[in-house]
């Protein structure tokens, strides 16, 4: 997936883990939330990925109903349907 967050909004959420939310857009033009595994951490290369520019409340949601498919840059990761977007 091609990533363009030029004016992207990074200020939201983030910890030692995880990056802030981006809002960005895809290859296709398509609006989408993300969310990035920190260098040096036991996250780093993964992504947490959703459709359109949402808060950090709904892209965090529950520990039981997570807003967001997280990719463990191996190919893997948990598709809960929130990213539709190429690559998939």
């Amino acid at each position: 997936m091609g990533w363009n967050s030029s004016g992207g909004n990074t200020n939201q959420g983030g910890s030692s883990l995880w990056s802030g939310l981006v809002h960005g857009t895809n290859e296709q033009g398509e609006d989408v939330t993300a969310s990035f595994g920190r260098e040096g951490t036991s996250k780093e290369g993964q992504t947490l990925l959703t459709d359109g520019h949402v808060s950090q409340n709904d892209f965090y949601g529950s520990r039981d109903a997570r807003g967001h498919d997280h990719y463990d840059g191996r190919g893997g990761g948990t598709d809960r349907g929130y990213y539709t977007g190429q690559g998939s």
